[in-house]
């Protein structure tokens, strides 16, 4: 079985439980996928916490071009899901000052759905953001 633990910003100093448990799961056999929206800024001094960092999968660390990628590949292998995120995500934006956070949040989710396509998880994420553009052209 594989879990998907998905977090703001990770590892951090504070964060020493979810390591503790993400062991424990992996010691009964399970493989864990440890993904990070953001790349924590904390200086790491811990042994532990340095591995994880090498383990995460960070989200927003492929940049503008990879959250492009992740709405295009949306689009292009799933159009009706993607047509009502948008719709959705528009819905949303109209009501709150700050809509473009909104667009933002879609962007993130794309691309974290571009990276854990069906045809990627075979594979150990290496905290880069995986390619996408064979998915695209299937």
């Amino acid at each position: 079985m594989r879990v998907a633990y998905l977090i703001n910003q990770y590892p951090k100093v504070s964060h020493s439980f979810i390591r503790r448990e993400i062991r424990a799961l992996e010691t009964l056999g399970l493989q864990i996928d440890r993904i990070s929206l953001r790349r924590c800024g904390d200086e790491l001094v811990d042994a532990d916490d340095r591995l994880e960092n090498e383990r995460t999968h960070v989200v927003l660390s492929g940049g503008i071009g990879a959250l492009l990628l992740g709405l295009v590949w949306c689009l292009a292998t799933r159009p009706r899901a993607f047509g009502k995120a948008v719709r959705l995500t528009w819905q949303l934006a109209r009501r709150v000052p700050r809509a473009w956070k909104h667009a933002a949040y879609l962007a993130e989710a794309a691309a974290l759905a571009c990276a854990s396509s069906p045809d990627r998880l075979s594979q150990r994420w290496p905290g880069r953001m995986p390619r996408c553009e064979s998915s695209v052209r299937e």
